[in-house]
């Protein structure tokens, strides 16, 4: 006598179902967007021996995990190195890294001043670039107001910002730029205030934060290993 399940079907009617199956089983790797934290990441998708560096905050072991090449000792996170800042209280608050994002490494591809008696505006255009996503280019908006005279500074593929002079006082007076090839802007803007020069041995220029309103009351450049 056969034995039934409960669908009616017997044991060998159900044994006959499988014969005719296939069953086929799938092992799926571990990959770098698979947003969770595997293999020898260091952080989400990010770091080890397979994954892209990883951007500003995000955990790591060693430099060489990090896009801005420089893992902090004490904390174990991406770090960058912030500048003093140059200028006032005046206006509001900015910080270009709000708009560009930390997904990559992130440098000036172009700067527009607008200056007269001290600097009326400054606007950045950025390229941030990592291994998976590939180079992004992103302008961020005008840091001040529309007034003054209009200059570009064009940076040349693979050129990257290693000083920033200019003058301060109450808000940001003037600025100049040199480029890792010796490259020098010119001088934007007038010579009252506080001269001063930043530059740090083996960093270039990132992305500026600061404050402003109706001139570029005061600005921060921040900087990553080169």
């Amino acid at each position: 006598m056969a034995h039934l399940n409960q669908t009616g079907t017997s044991l060998e009617q159900f044994e006959k179902l499988f014969d005719n199956v296939n069953l086929t089983y799938f092992i799926v790797a571990p990959t770098c967007q698979d947003r969770i934290k595997n293999q020898d990441e260091t952080d989400i998708d990010c770091g080890g021996t397979e994954c892209s560096e990883c951007s500003l905050n995000k955990a790591c072991l060693v430099n060489s995990d990090c896009f801005t090449n420089d893992c902090s000792t004490s904390s174990k996170t991406c770090t960058v190195k912030s500048g003093i800042p140059r200028g006032g209280g005046g206006g509001s608050p900015f910080n270009d890294l709000n708009v560009i994002g930390s997904y990559g490494r992130t440098i000036p591809t172009s700067i527009i001043v607008r200056s007269g008696i001290l600097i009326d505006a400054i606007q950045v255009t950025y390229e941030t670039s990592n291994q998976t996503q590939g180079s992004v280019v992103t302008q961020a908006p005008v840091r001040g107001r529309t007034s003054g005279t209009q200059h570009r500074f064009d940076l040349l593929p693979g050129e990257t910002i290693v000083t920033v002079s200019g003058r301060s006082a109450g808000t940001v007076i003037g600025l100049q730029f040199t480029t890792s090839t010796g490259r020098v802007s010119s001088y934007y803007g007038d010579y009252d205030g506080t001269a001063f020069t930043e530059q740090y041995s083996g960093y270039v220029l990132s992305y500026i934060s600061g404050r402003c309103a109706d001139a570029l009351d005061q600005i921060q450049f921040v900087w990553i290993r080169g």
